[in-house]
Protein backbone atom coordinates (compact mmCIF):
# COMPACT_ATOMS: atom_id res chain seq x y z
CA UNK A 1 0.00 0.00 0.00
CA UNK A 2 2.36 2.63 0.99
CA UNK A 3 6.07 2.07 0.73
CA UNK A 4 8.76 3.01 3.58
CA UNK A 5 9.95 5.84 1.43
CA UNK A 6 6.99 7.32 1.27
CA UNK A 7 6.36 7.37 5.47
CA UNK A 8 9.57 8.12 6.06
CA UNK A 9 9.22 11.42 4.06
CA UNK A 10 6.02 11.81 5.83
CA UNK A 11 7.57 11.63 9.09
CA UNK A 12 10.38 14.35 7.89
CA UNK A 13 7.47 16.59 6.32
CA UNK A 14 5.72 16.75 9.80
CA UNK A 15 8.75 17.14 12.25
CA UNK A 16 9.81 19.97 9.88
CA UNK A 17 6.50 21.48 10.17
CA UNK A 18 6.26 21.22 13.74
CA UNK A 19 9.51 22.55 14.45
CA UNK A 20 8.63 25.24 12.02
CA UNK A 21 5.90 26.04 14.17
CA UNK A 22 7.81 25.98 17.39
CA UNK A 23 9.52 29.24 16.11
CA UNK A 24 12.83 27.32 15.69
CA UNK A 25 14.84 28.71 12.44
CA UNK A 26 16.64 26.35 10.53
CA UNK A 27 19.51 28.30 10.86
CA UNK A 28 19.60 26.96 14.64
CA UNK A 29 22.59 24.46 15.86
CA UNK A 30 20.05 23.07 17.99
CA UNK A 31 17.58 22.18 14.57
CA UNK A 32 19.57 19.93 12.76
CA UNK A 33 19.55 17.68 16.60
CA UNK A 34 16.14 18.37 17.06
CA UNK A 35 15.51 16.41 13.45
CA UNK A 36 17.98 13.82 13.46
CA UNK A 37 16.68 12.84 17.34
CA UNK A 38 13.04 13.53 16.55
CA UNK A 39 13.60 10.82 13.55
CA UNK A 40 15.39 8.22 15.37
CA UNK A 41 12.57 8.52 18.60
CA UNK A 42 10.20 8.14 16.22
CA UNK A 43 11.02 5.03 15.18
CA UNK A 44 12.21 3.45 18.23
CA UNK A 45 10.33 5.21 21.49
CA UNK A 46 12.56 3.96 24.23
CA UNK A 47 15.24 5.93 23.08
CA UNK A 48 12.84 8.77 24.83
CA UNK A 49 12.97 6.73 27.94
CA UNK A 50 16.78 8.06 28.63
CA UNK A 51 17.36 11.05 27.00
CA UNK A 52 20.53 12.18 28.86
CA UNK A 53 21.94 7.83 28.86
CA UNK A 54 20.46 7.43 25.09
CA UNK A 55 19.08 10.02 23.13
CA UNK A 56 21.68 12.84 23.49
CA UNK A 57 24.83 10.61 23.68
CA UNK A 58 23.41 9.03 20.07
CA UNK A 59 23.01 12.32 18.90
CA UNK A 60 26.44 13.39 19.99
CA UNK A 61 28.15 10.50 18.10
CA UNK A 62 26.21 10.97 15.11
CA UNK A 63 27.43 14.63 15.01
CA UNK A 64 31.03 14.08 16.19
CA UNK A 65 30.23 16.29 19.01
CA UNK A 66 29.75 16.13 22.97
CA UNK A 67 26.57 15.42 24.92
CA UNK A 68 26.62 18.61 26.71
CA UNK A 69 26.85 20.72 23.60
CA UNK A 70 23.86 18.79 22.03
CA UNK A 71 21.87 19.10 25.09
CA UNK A 72 22.63 22.66 25.17
CA UNK A 73 22.04 23.67 21.55
CA UNK A 74 18.66 22.13 21.68
CA UNK A 75 17.88 23.79 24.35
CA UNK A 76 18.86 27.05 23.04
CA UNK A 77 16.82 26.57 20.29
CA UNK A 78 13.81 25.89 22.10
CA UNK A 79 14.28 29.03 24.15
CA UNK A 80 15.20 31.04 21.43
CA UNK A 81 12.49 29.86 19.84
CA UNK A 82 9.52 30.49 22.33
CA UNK A 83 8.55 33.92 21.55
CA UNK A 84 8.34 33.13 17.94
CA UNK A 85 6.01 29.94 18.48
CA UNK A 86 2.79 29.60 16.50
CA UNK A 87 0.87 30.32 20.25
CA UNK A 88 -2.49 28.06 19.06
CA UNK A 89 -0.62 25.38 17.21
CA UNK A 90 1.36 25.21 20.65
CA UNK A 91 -1.54 24.93 22.75
CA UNK A 92 -3.11 21.89 20.59
CA UNK A 93 0.01 20.60 20.61
CA UNK A 94 0.97 20.70 24.75
CA UNK A 95 -2.72 20.45 25.47
CA UNK A 96 -3.56 21.20 28.94
CA UNK A 97 -0.24 22.22 29.97
CA UNK A 98 -0.24 25.71 30.15
CA UNK A 99 3.06 27.36 29.64
CA UNK A 100 3.62 31.08 30.12
CA UNK A 101 5.56 33.93 27.58
CA UNK A 102 8.46 33.39 29.65
CA UNK A 103 9.17 29.71 30.14
CA UNK A 104 9.26 27.52 28.01
CA UNK A 105 8.80 23.94 28.38
CA UNK A 106 12.04 21.71 28.76
CA UNK A 107 13.86 19.91 26.01
CA UNK A 108 12.16 16.19 27.10
CA UNK A 109 8.49 17.98 27.11
CA UNK A 110 9.25 18.88 23.32
CA UNK A 111 11.08 16.27 22.00
CA UNK A 112 8.57 13.45 23.38
CA UNK A 113 5.55 15.94 22.34
CA UNK A 114 6.49 16.29 18.80
CA UNK A 115 7.82 12.58 18.54
CA UNK A 116 4.56 10.65 20.16
CA UNK A 117 2.48 13.25 17.58
CA UNK A 118 4.33 12.34 14.76
CA UNK A 119 4.09 8.68 15.65
CA UNK A 120 0.65 8.53 15.85
CA UNK A 121 -0.32 10.15 13.09
CA UNK A 122 2.21 8.40 10.88
CA UNK A 123 0.29 5.14 12.51
CA UNK A 124 -3.19 6.88 11.68
CA UNK A 125 -1.93 7.31 7.83
CA UNK A 126 -0.01 3.92 6.80
CA UNK A 127 -1.54 1.10 9.16
CA UNK A 128 -4.11 -0.99 6.74
CA UNK A 129 -7.23 -0.09 7.36
CA UNK A 130 -8.25 -3.48 9.56
CA UNK A 131 -5.72 -2.16 12.02
CA UNK A 132 -6.68 1.50 12.52
CA UNK A 133 -7.79 2.84 15.82
CA UNK A 134 -10.15 5.02 16.31
CA UNK A 135 -9.25 7.93 18.81
CA UNK A 136 -12.03 9.03 21.17
CA UNK A 137 -10.69 12.69 22.03
CA UNK A 138 -12.15 13.28 25.75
Amino acid sequence: MYSSSDMEKAVETMLAEYVRKMGISERTNGWKFLNAGMKKAVDDETMLCDLSGRFYPMLAEMFDTTDAKVKKSIRSAIISGWDRRDKEFAEVLFGKFNFDDLTPPSNSFVICTIADRVRLSCHELYSPPAQKRIFVKL
